[in-house]
């Protein structure tokens, strides 16, 4: 992938900015994407870095990681739409009353 490579996705705009981190050992790449609406309405991003995930050796290995980490919070959000935080909240009491 080239360095800010656009992609659409569900009606939303994601630009892979995968970064690199320090260049001695044990440097590496950092996974990041921004996502936002597909609208010339809608001019601010929002930064997705995945969780958990360690420095990867290659750009392309990172920008992968990136774009679907970015695509998982698209279909999250429409499947949950504004309200993730509510909707998990209401998900986790259903589960604990079982």
């Amino acid at each position: 992938m080239e360095a800010g490579q656009e992609f659409h996705y569900g009606g939303y705009k994601i630009r892979v900015k995968s970064e690199k981190i320090r260049a001695d050992n044990p440097g590496g790449w950092k996974p990041v994407a921004e996502v936002w609406m597909d609208s010339p309405d809608m001019p601010s991003a929002t930064p997705i870095v995945p969780a958990n995930i360690r420095l990867v050796s290659t750009k392309e290995e990172a920008d992968s990681i990136a774009l679907r980490a970015a695509r998982q919070w698209v279909e999250k959000r429409e499947l949950f739409g504004e309200h993730v935080s509510e909707a998990a909240r209401i998900l986790k009491e259903w589960v604990t009353r079982r």
